[in-house]
């Protein structure tokens, strides 16, 4: 006789005649022997049950309760949940509750639970509604399972538990039950720490397509709101989520939040790599507060506008939703992910006074119809190796309202970037501040959808643009590199230009440097101050084909023009005036040569130590009759080095007139002459608070 009574299926199992009862109880049998749950063979392979002691209650897969005198065990490390009878394929109540029971009773007993079988698998996942917030199953025999939730305000769907992993095979598919309320958990992972979910395809009952979307009930009405979730993790630690794609939730396909009804534990330790959050209603993932978040190779993708009001169709959104003072994001890191398709590719939105650390590394942002980046007051993010793709139509790539502490490093830009001050707060204005491009470009500058320049800045401080390249292919005479107004130190440095119709227009700025720059071929001048300057410096350029497509064309490379004043230093620059590349038709400028000014005035200007070369019209600089104060040494160097100073100006204080200026010697002494006059002035301009570098 065989030491197993062998069973082809569960139910013959629960089936046992009294006399194989007793042969069990009475060790006739060492246990029963199960060759598959509702057929033979439809299980991995068979287990072997034996009696038991167990305090358990009857699990339907692990524990099976036969009478009140025999329990019958197996104990599972690593649990197929086809052993429990998980069934695939059938969109019904009744499956999708056990489904869920079971695959909850899987993880309560196993620290791995896997789904090998492929398949589609209906399971619940909603907060209450029908099934509650627990799962009723009848079984055939009649009786009724319940499973409820872990006392965690009604988590729902599938509960992960401390130290477990599930993982799902290729070709496993995880379906929700359409429900209508305004807020569920397909998987929830809540104050638990040691959990891995790995594989698989997770869909909720969302679909853009009204014909496909099952979030309703049977009238198509819907209960609101926007809180359904594909996995959702609160105050959670030491968590690793890989390989899995998640789609068409109510709400988010991914959720990390604190842990809001206890001790407001944030999330810290968290892992994702290679995960799909894709086709949600609200967002691809949504994080408010954490530490240690890591996202590698992860794409966040088709998050799409809808005429829905208040959501906000991101990729990914970094955003506090806590009336808490100070809220923690510290250490947060995208590697290597996509932001594809969405509204918006992705969002940072904190207070400023909000702890946080966040980094996008070699990321690319691309086909995201409104924006590939915003943020709204957040301070402390690093986007670094990151390529921002060109959408035609779209004016803007990246916005920051009010926003701080921003470095944009190596990365590739396509459309505008525009920083200003933060609309919803009037008084006092909340200004963006601390912004900074370093080594940075973009060589294919274009202006879509009525933009007015590539980088453009208002009611900022301190902003820097720093070693970066930027390049045109089609010249719009119309169009800046950087247009900025009512900025406080904006610093151009470094950095080469070509092809523009301006490189800068600024205006109503205190502290403005155009210092050390590489310009070719601007279309008409290189740089418009317009008016209200409190201190500039443009110092150390080079500037060739300036007025590019004729020779001798009538735009100078500085001009200050439009109301206001402005004083400040142009020194040491070299510019050459014939074109580069072929020409094209002439602009109606005004003006030439090295810096001109027009409706405005100057006050306490110095101009030394600048070079032209080629410049046939007579005027190097021009200076309006109202414009005081000047100090002005110019050096013309011809090709064949002979020196010639030219100056024409309605008011200076230089001894300076161009019968001085007949050979090099006497206008080198000149110059001379001239350095120490300007250093004094700029002493005096310091000493009384003026100059502001």
């Amino acid at each position: 006789m065989s030491q197993y009574l062998h069973k082809n299926t569960m139910a013959e199992m629960r089936a046992l005649t009294s006399s194989e009862i007793a042969s069990v109880l009475d060790n006739t049998y060492v246990g029963v022997m199960l060759h598959g749950y509702y057929a033979y063979g439809d299980t991995p392979a068979a287990i072997t049950y034996y009696k038991s002691s167990t305090t358990l209650t009857d699990d339907q897969g692990s524990v099976i309760v036969i009478n009140p005198s025999l329990k019958l065990e197996h104990r599972f490390s690593i649990c197929d949940v086809a052993y429990y009878g998980l069934q695939t394929d059938t969109n019904s109540e009744m499956v999708a509750d056990r489904n869920t029971l079971v695959i909850n009773n899987a993880l309560k007993i196993a620290p791995k639970v896997v789904i090998t079988q492929p398949g589609k698998y209906w399971c619940r996942g909603n907060r209450g509604g029908e099934g509650g917030s627990y799962y009723r199953y009848e079984d055939p025999s009649g009786k009724v399972w319940w499973q409820v939730g872990d006392g965690n305000g009604s988590p729902g769907g599938i509960n992960m538990l401390s130290n477990r992993t599930f993982e799902m095979g290729d070709g496993v598919t995880l379906k929700m039950r359409g429900t209508f309320m305004d807020a569920y958990n397909f998987i929830t992972i809540w104050n638990k720490e040691n959990v891995t979910i790995r594989g698989g395809t997770i869909i909720g009952d969302w679909d853009i397509d009204p014909t496909l979307n099952e979030h309703k009930r049977p009238d198509g009405t819907n209960d609101g709101g926007q809180w359904g979730y594909g996995i959702s993790l609160q105050g959670s630690k030491n968590v690793l989520i890989e390989n899995v794609d998640i789609s068409k939730m109510w709400g988010d396909s991914v959720n990390l939040s604190p842990d809001y009804l206890h001790s407001y534990a944030v999330n810290s330790d968290i892992v994702m790599r290679n995960v799909k959050c894709h086709h949600s209603r609200r967002q691809g993932m949504s994080i408010d507060g954490g530490a240690r978040l890591s996202f590698y190779n992860c794409r966040f993708t088709d998050i799409t506008w809808t005429t829905e009001p208040d959501l906000p169709f991101c990729g990914v959104d970094l955003e506090r939703d806590t009336s808490y003072a100070v809220v923690q994001l510290k250490d947060v890191l995208f590697f290597d992910c996509k932001f594809l398709n969405n509204y918006i590719g992705a969002r940072t939105a904190y207070k400023p006074e909000d702890i946080i650390s966040v980094k996008f590394d070699n990321c690319v942002f691309d086909s995201n119809t409104s924006h590939d980046y915003d943020s709204y007051t957040a301070n402390g993010v690093l986007l670094t190796n990151c390529r921002f793709s060109y959408v035609e139509g779209r004016a803007k790539s990246i916005e920051l309202l009010g926003t701080q502490g921003h470095l944009f490093e190596k990365c590739k830009f396509g459309n505008m970037v525009r920083v200003v001050e933060d609309p919803r707060v009037v008084t006092p204005i909340r200004k963006s501040k601390n912004i900074q491009f370093e080594s940075c470009e973009n060589l294919d500058v274009r202006f879509p959808g009525g933009a007015f320049g590539h980088l453009e800045f208002y009611n900022s401080i301190d902003i820097k643009v720093q070693n970066c390249k930027f390049e045109a292919k089609v010249l719009r005479e119309e169009k800046k590199l950087i247009f900025a107004d009512g900025v406080e130190n904006l610093q151009i440095l470094n950095t080469t230009a070509r092809e523009m119709g301006h490189v800068f227009e600024v205006k109503n700025i205190s502290g403005f440097l155009f210092n050390n720059n590489v310009v070719i071929n601007s279309l008409t001048a290189t740089g418009i101050l317009e008016g209200n300057v409190e201190y500039f410096e443009l110092c150390d350029n080079t500037i060739s084909g300036n007025s590019y497509y004729v020779t001798n064309a009538f735009a100078p490379a500085f001009m200050l023009w439009g109301a206001g004043s402005a004083y400040g230093r142009i020194s040491d620059n070299v510019i050459y005036k014939d074109p580069i590349f072929t020409t094209v038709g002439a602009y109606g400028g005004q003006g030439s040569g090295l810096y001109r000014e027009y409706t405005s005035a100057s006050d306490n200007v110095v101009v030394a130590n600048n070079k032209t070369y080629g410049f046939t019209n007579a005027n190097a600089f021009q200076f309006n009759a109202g414009s005081t104060n000047l100090s002005v040494s110019y050096l013309n160097q011809e090709a064949d080095t002979t020196y010639k100073g030219i100056v024409n100006q309605s008011v200076a204080i230089s001894t300076i007139s161009t019968a001085n200026a007949t050979d090099a010697s006497t206008t080198q002494a000149l110059v001379n002459e001239l350095k120490a006059k300007i250093n004094t002035l700029i002493t005096d301009q310091k000493t009384a608070g003026q100059i502001k570098v």
